[in-house]
């Protein structure tokens, strides 16, 4: 059957990658001395997992190795290489039958070089195997692309035409029971497969994930896991990721990546097989992992058994139970919970203890390969208490580990059964059922609640499972989707309808390990159905993995001044009331319109502006004339405008960059009359005569719009009054006050008033500009400057005495009309005068 999904090599685009092994059938024994390949020196990774000294062990034996023929099923290989062409034997082109297997792509011969290019021949590099002899089957095309059809068939044709050993440096996130069934058939023919894990670092690659392939990641120049290899329960042990080795037409290549650490260990196992052609994949296998060097507490996931030894798997002896001691819970061994282990129970009382860590919640599923062993596992409660499995005759259980922790089981021979006895353990990960199941169809579809927000974490736990949800609407609004996921082994596609709609939106290229979203989809009120499913195969297996789909709804807030897009569509506002909208769109425009009677402060704010959004705001005369354009600063949600207006129709325009529909923006004006530049002297009974001073620049407000006419009236304030009223200006030489310094805002002022002797300090020689000013002291001050003489002392106010010593000065304004008491006849000349008061009395000067 035509398989659908496409195989990959590693190439540059973002890691280069990589595939197997080398060829040859000489004799190690004079490779002992360091080979005269002028590029040796650069072959660091040799060194690095101890081939020169697993020659010089090989030479010191006086062996010769026997011939071991290595498939490298790849792009092929450049089959006029001149340290390859002496190690290549019968191929096949499987893309093209009637044409040789010639490597268009540089893969296929990189992975060649590392295994099998000819060692002391003063040429290029050294390959690791001397005696390997490499079959060039191509299979995977000048892209780096290839089917999974064709990968198989290569697996087939190397079998089937002597090869002992098979590299596989390329790989696909699909468990294919088609590939399942040929890596199996090659085991059964005594052929050892070899395979990189990836260079995503994420979920380990089939076949490389299969479990009785040798699964080989990266390892750093430090001997630690490279952050790209993939890693995960398959792993059986890294090698160097960086190599230097053969390239295309004669050259030599840096290369690196899973693709390149495959190969070494399959060179590593054609010198086991060399050395003893006796050896099954699963000897050759526990020679890789018991001679690894180990770079943690036993297995793990990311370095498996270890960093591959040339040097130590030459020299090893196995052990019939490499895991011992583990006869005790305290002493369990951590392995994998999808591979291969083999083990020995010695007699009735030996436990072999082993701990599981599964990737997620679950069940592991543990059974005896080959012969019946006679057996029982028993899995550790932690209270004491033990559950027992039978796993005679090939028996199969799965382990409940719900939670994603830690099991603890020990295996042991069946009371009566006698030892010793080996036995090889296949474990398996089913992962749990997500607690939205069963809604394989529409009609079981999982309802959600009605909320601005889901997230759902899924599983994929059965064959051809597919996940319906059903969310009900209840507004008009937008429904985003984003699909994830945390292994490449899900291609997730999702499906979103409306019911009794005939088509949805269908959602699914994106490329391999990228998220799915959906976008902004508009919807009205009703039920909404969501389906999700792996699309990686047709009828795709289960996962150990889990998606994550997060459902987003915003609300669409009405506009009730729609259409309001155009100046002659604005929307009339009146002061002090709020009027809200939205945008459907970034070219969206709303108008509003203003009036003004009367010279005003306006004030726009506007409010509701989201965090994620710009809004620009303009201001228009009549004609349509731009008086003022504002945009608001990022990240803030309210701006405020403040505009000096005369008497009109005004325009404002209201823009964003972005829509948003989910809230609603607020706009308000509030208008307060100018007078004299200030909003707090409206209907002032001084209000005439402080707008006669502004005019004439002799009095100032503050920043805000305000005069403050209540406000007490400083000594600093009535000086500069008066000499802006009298244009008085300091002269050279004038009394300075130690409290009035040059950076005074009423330095001048005070000098130059002091000149004129209409203020005076205090005896300390302090002029306190901020002390407040009597009404006594207001009239005596305007006095003098106005150049006033005291008139005769009167009986002018029931509060002033005639030996006041502001008497005379008080009775001449009054006399004049320029300065008046209270009703109660009353002139209070001992309180503080207000600004309001000193304006109005210094006006009347003026004129």
């Amino acid at each position: 059957m035509k398989r659908l999904k496409r195989i990959k090599t590693w190439i540059p685009a973002l890691v280069a990658v990589w595939a197997a092994a080398f060829i040859g059938a000489a004799s190690l024994q004079a490779a002992a001395a360091p080979p005269n390949d002028p590029h040796y020196d650069k072959q660091s990774y040799l060194n690095q997992i101890g081939v020169p000294a697993a020659w010089e062990r090989i030479a010191s034996t006086g062996k010769t190795l026997k011939p071991v023929t290595v498939a490298v099923i790849d792009t092929g290989i450049d089959l006029n290489h001149p340290d390859l062409k002496g190690r290549l034997i019968e191929g096949v082109n499987i893309l093209q039958p009637k044409r040789p297997p010639q490597d268009d792509n540089g893969h296929g011969t990189a992975v060649a070089g590392v295994i099998a290019a000819v060692a002391g021949n003063g040429e290029g590099i050294a390959g690791i195997a001397s005696n390997a002899r490499i079959m060039p089957i191509k299979a995977i095309d000048a892209k780096g692309v290839g089917e999974e059809e064709h990968l198989g068939q290569g697996i087939e044709y190397a079998v089937n035409h002597g090869a002992d050993i098979i590299v596989l440096s390329l790989g696909l996130h699909l468990y294919s029971p088609y590939l399942s069934e040929i890596v199996d058939y090659a085991e059964s023919k005594g052929v050892l497969l070899v395979a990189a894990t990836g260079n995503e670092g994420k979920t380990v690659r089939y076949p490389a994930a299969y479990p009785s392939v040798v699964a080989v990641g990266g390892a750093s120049l430090t001997n630690e896991h490279k952050a790209l290899s993939n890693f995960g329960p398959e792993v059986d042990l890294i090698a160097p990721w960086y190599v230097y080795t053969t390239g295309l037409n004669g050259k030599y290549v840096k290369k690196e990546g899973t693709s390149m650490a495959a190969p070494q260990t399959a060179a590593v196992a054609a010198l086991l097989l060399g050395l003893d052609p006796s050896l099954t994949p699963g000897d050759i296998r526990e020679y890789l992992r018991q001679s690894a060097q180990p770079l943690g507490p036993g297995w793990n996931a990311r370095t498996g058994y270890g960093l591959l030894r040339a040097d130590a798997a030459v020299a090893l002896t196995p052990k019939a139970d490499a895991f011992e001691p583990n006869d005790r819970k305290e002493q369990a061994k951590p392995v994998s919970t999808v591979g291969l282990v083999r083990g020995e129970l010695t007699n009735g009382s030996d436990e072999d203890w082993f701990a599981f860590d599964p990737p997620y919640p679950g069940e592991i599923g543990v059974k005896l390969r080959g012969a019946s062993v006679n057996a029982e596992l028993l899995l550790d409660q932690g209270t004491g208490s033990r559950i027992r499995y039978d796993l005679s005759n090939g028996a199969a259980v799965r382990l409940p580990a719900p939670d994603g922790e830690r099991l603890l089981a020990a295996l042991r021979l069946k009371p009566g059964a006698a030892g010793p006895v080996r036995y090889e353990m296949e474990t398996s990960f089913h992962i749990y059922t997500d607690p939205y199941e069963p809604n394989d169809k529409a009609y079981q579809a999982f309802r959600l609640p009605a909320k601005a927000s889901n997230i759902i974490e899924g599983t994929f736990s059965k064959i051809d499972d597919q996940d319906w949800f059903a969310l009900p609407v209840d507004a008009p609004g937008t429904v985003s989707l984003r699909l994830e996921s945390d292994t490449l082994r899900i291609e997730p596609e999702l499906y979103f309808i409306r019911d009794g709609d005939s088509a949805g939106h269908m959602f699914d290229e994106v490329g391999e390990g990228k998220p799915l979203y959906s976008g902004n989809i508009d919807v009205k009120p009703g039920l909404y159905y969501i389906r999700v499913r792996n699309i990686k195969a047709v009828y795709p297996l289960p996962v150990a993995g889990k998606y994550k789909l997060t459902i987003d709804f915003e609300r669409k807030l009405p506009d009730v001044f729609e259409p309001n897009n155009r100046s002659y569509q604005a929307t009339t506002m009146a002061a002090d009331k709020v009027y809200n909208g939205v945008f459907d769109s970034a070219k969206d425009e709303d108008w509003f319109q203003i009036r003004i009677s009367r010279r005003s402060l306006v004030t726009v704010d506007l409010t509701g502006i989201p965090l994620d959004r710009y809004m620009y705001y303009t201001l228009y005369n009549s004609n349509t004339q731009q008086k003022y354009g504002k945009t608001s600063p990022f990240g803030t949600t309210t701006m405020r405008m403040r505009h000096e207006l005369e008497p009109g129709v005004y325009y404002i325009r209201l823009m964003t960059d972005a829509a948003f529909q989910d809230k609603q923006y607020g706009i308000m004006f509030q208008r307060a009359p100018l007078v004299a530049g200030f909003v707090d002297m409206d209907r002032h009974w001084a209000a005439e005569a402080v707008e006669k001073l502004v005019a004439k620049g002799i009095v100032t407000g503050f920043g805000d719009y305000r005069f403050r006419p209540s406000g007490t009236l400083t000594r600093a304030e009535a000086a500069a009054m008066l000499a802006r009223a009298y244009g008085w200006k300091a002269s050279e030489g004038a009394q300075a006050f130690p409290d009035v310094p040059s950076t005074h805002w009423a330095s001048d002022a005070v000098q130059a008033a002091a000149g004129q002797g209409v203020v005076h300090g205090y005896p300390d020689g302090t002029f306190r500009p901020n002390d407040p000013v009597t009404r006594a002291e207001m009239t005596v001050m305007a006095a003098l400057a106005a150049g006033k003489t005291a008139a005769p002392a009167k009986d002018v106010f029931a509060d002033v005495a005639r030996s006041h010593w502001a008497a005379p000065y008080i009775a001449a304004f009054a006399a004049e009309g320029r300065l008046q008491g209270f009703k109660d006849g009353t002139f209070r000349p001992s309180e503080i005068a207000s600004r309001a008061e000193f304006a109005t009395l210094l006006a009347r000067l003026m004129n």
